[in-house]
C-alpha cells in the first residue's frame, strides 16, 4: 500500500516538475541514479526538460526505475526536439547532385531535318572565276552542278586571212547615172589576164559612172559565231556519304560529317522559293543557260589594190587605149564614153592586206535558265 502511495505521489511529482522547470533539465537529469540506465537515456533523447524530468522517477528502487520508464513516457511533452531531428533529414537533399545531362555523340554537324518537298541537307562547294570543286572526302555523291552570273560578249568576231585555193576576180558594175546611182546597166567579172567586153549596150554613151569590186583574193579566218556564255560562279552540291538520325540533343536533327567552314550546309528545292528556317542564307542557282544570239556575216576585203584594169577598143586588148581602173576602186564617171574592151592583171605576189569590211552586228540573247534554290545555314 505504502509503495503504491509513493509511487502515486512520484507520478505528481513528475507531472509538475515537468511543466515548471524547463531551464533545469539537465540537473534534473543529472539526479537519476545508475540503477536504471534506459531511463537516463530516455531523458537524454529529447531536447525538453520534461524528458529529464522524467528521469528524476528514477531515483526509486529498481524495480520501480523500470516504471519509470514510463514516466518518460510522459517527456512526450519535448517532442517538439523530434522535430529538430527532421533538419538532419534535408540533409539528404545533397543527393540531387547525382544527374548529369547527356553529351551528344555527334562527331560532325547536327543539322534540323528539312521539309518533305526539299532535298537535303547536302554541302555546298562554290569557285569564282573557276570550275566547280569535286564532290569527295565525306560528301563524295555529285547532287546538282549550278552556276550564278552568266555574262557573255555583245560582239561579234571577224578575223580575216589571205584566200587560198579561190579564184582571184574583179566586177566591174555600170550605174546611169553619175556617183553610181540609179539601176546597173551592166557588169563584167575578170579574172585575172582575161580581155571582155564590157556588155554595157543599155548604158548611155555620155554621164554613166562605174565601181570596181575584187573578189576571191579575202577570206574569213576562224568563228563568225558568237561566243560562249560564261559562268561568274560554278558550284557542285554534294551528298553526305552516310548521314545518322540518333546522334544529335536535339530530336529530328540529323549528324552529317564533318566539313570545310567555306563550304555551306543546304537544302535544295527547284525553282525559285522561300527559305524555311533556320536555312535562312538564300542562294538562287542555275543549272543551264538559253542562248539565242545570232551574229550577221563577216565581210572581209583588201585594203590595198591588188590589180589594175586597163581599157582598149578591141577584143584582142593589146594596145591600152589610156584608160586605167584600180581594183578594189571606189565610184568613179566615166571621163568622156565607156571603154569597150577591159582588161584585168593582178599584183602578182603582193600581200592583198584582208581585213573586215564591216563589223558584223549580234542579235538576240543569252539567259540563265533552270533556277534552284539554296536554303544554308548561317555560317
Amino acid at each position: 500500500m505504502r509503495s503504491t502511495l509513493w509511487l502515486a505521489l512520484g507520478l505528481m511529482v513528475v507531472g509538475c516538475g515537468g511543466s515548471e522547470f524547463e531551464s533545469a533539465d539537465g540537473a534534473s537529469g543529472s539526479g537519476g541514479t545508475t540503477t536504471d540506465a534506459s531511463a537516463g537515456s530516455g531523458g537524454g533523447a529529447g531536447s525538453s526538460g520534461s524528458a529529464g524530468t522524467g528521469g528524476v522517477g528514477g531515483t526509486n528502487t529498481g524495480g520501480v526505475g523500470g516504471t519509470g520508464g514510463v514516466g518518460g513516457t510522459g517527456g512526450v511533452g519535448g517532442t517538439g526536439g523530434v522535430g529538430g531531428t527532421g533538419g538532419v533529414g534535408g540533409t539528404g537533399g545533397v543527393g540531387g547532385t547525382a544527374g548529369a545531362a547527356g553529351s551528344p555523340d555527334c562527331d560532325g554537324t547536327c543539322a534540323p531535318s528539312p521539309p518533305s518537298d526539299w532535298l537535303g541537307p547536302m554541302l555546298l562547294r562554290e569557285a569564282s572565276g573557276a570550275p566547280a570543286p569535286a564532290c569527295d572526302g565525306s560528301y563524295p555523291i555529285t547532287h546538282e552542278k549550278v552556276h550564278d552570273g552568266l555574262t557573255f560578249d555583245d560582239t561579234c568576231p571577224c578575223s580575216c586571212q589571205t584566200a587560198t585555193g579561190t579564184t582571184q576576180s574583179a566586177i566591174v558594175r555600170v550605174f546611169a547615172g553619175s556617183g553610181c546611182s540609179g539601176s546597173t546597166c551592166g557588169s563584167l567579172t575578170l579574172e585575172d589576164g582575161q580581155c571582155l567586153p564590157l556588155g554595157s549596150s543599155g548604158c548611155p554613151e555620155v554621164g554613166a559612172s562605174y565601181r570596181v569590186d575584187e573578189s576571191g583574193f579575202c577570206a574569213v579566218d576562224g568563228p563568225t559565231a558568237p561566243p560562249p556564255p560564261v559562268w561568274d560562279v560554278n558550284a557542285m552540291t554534294c551528298e553526305p556519304a552516310a548521314i545518322e538520325p540518333d546522334k544529335c540533343v536535339t530530336p529530328g536533327d540529323l549528324c552529317l560529317p564533318p566539313h570545310a567552314a567555306e563550304d555551306l550546309l543546304c537544302i535544295a528545292k527547284p525553282g525559285i522559293e522561300s527559305c524555311p528556317l533556320p536555312y535562312s542564307t538564300r542562294l538562287v542557282r542555275y543549272q543551264s543557260f538559253e542562248d539565242s544570239r545570232t551574229c550577221s556575216a563577216c565581210l572581209c576585203g583588201v585594203t590595198a589594190s591588188v590589180g589594175t584594169i586597163t581599157a582598149h577598143a578591141t577584143n584582142l586588148c593589146g594596145a591600152a587605149a589610156g584608160m586605167q581602173m584600180s581594183v578594189p576602186q571606189s565610184c568613179l564617171n566615166f571621163p568622156v564614153t565607156m571603154p569597150q574592151h577591159l582588161k584585168f592583171q593582178t599584183k602578182a605576189g603582193e600581200d592583198p592586206h584582208c581585213a573586215a569590211m564591216q563589223a558584223p552586228t549580234m542579235s538576240g540573247e543569252a539567259t540563265a535558265i533552270d533556277p534552284i534554290t539554296l536554303c544554308c545555314l548561317p555560317q
